[in-house]
């Protein structure tokens, strides 16, 4: 039941995320009647907000599963109920504070001499991004957990060490340089999600 609950949070909060609105008919049925309008950005941060209790999860298990062992199993439970109840806590108070329907209007400023005005990104290119920094978050952070685990391990247990370059050096390199393109790639989808 609980990942039901995750999942609808997820799949509402990338729909607010992707499309930049919220989506009336369902703050409708769940919050009453009234208007359900947020600028996109702020649409934005609201639905990274609803999209985070299943990520939020999967991290604090695999966290909390190697550093307690057997013994994360109730912890967990209780860090996944515990978020899940602040966000929905937190997605009820701001969906009653939201005002009517704002008026955002485009910047007055004229166009600087040969440059084309920017068309707005088409839903498959948003999708296309947000895509992308779904597959980030959950790769950087695998990785980040990887190697403090490996190092860790290598300074309270030892290393074996083979001699050879691709088994001994190359997977630290590989590792790191998948975190640094992972943040990189990252900040720049964002910019490009911004835009």
């Amino acid at each position: 039941m609980l990942l039901v609950i995750e999942l609808m949070f997820l799949a509402t909060g990338l729909l607010a995320v992707v499309s930049g609105r919220l989506p009336a008919t369902l703050f409708r049925r769940l919050f009453g009647k009234g208007e359900y309008e947020l600028p996109p950005p702020r649409a934005r941060l609201y639905g990274i907000l609803l999209a985070s209790p299943l990520p939020a999860a999967l991290s604090a298990s695999f966290l909390l599963a190697a550093l307690l062992g057997e013994r994360a199993i109730g912890v967990t439970i209780a860090v996944e109920y515990l978020y899940l109840l602040a966000v929905i806590i937190a997605s009820i108070v701001i969906a009653r504070r939201i005002p009517g329907p704002l008026e955002v209007g485009l910047p007055q400023s004229s166009p600087e001499a040969g440059s084309e005005p920017r068309r707005p990104r088409s839903y498959a290119t948003r999708l296309l991004i947000i895509l992308g920094l779904a597959l980030l978050s959950c790769i950087v952070p695998v990785s980040v957990f990887t190697l403090i685990v490996t190092v860790v391990s290598t300074l309270r247990y030892g290393t074996r060490i083979t001699g050879g370059f691709s088994q001994d050096i190359l997977p630290f390199i590989l590792l790191v340089a998948v975190i640094g393109l992972g943040l990189f790639a990252g900040l720049k989808l964002i910019r490009l999600l911004r835009t």
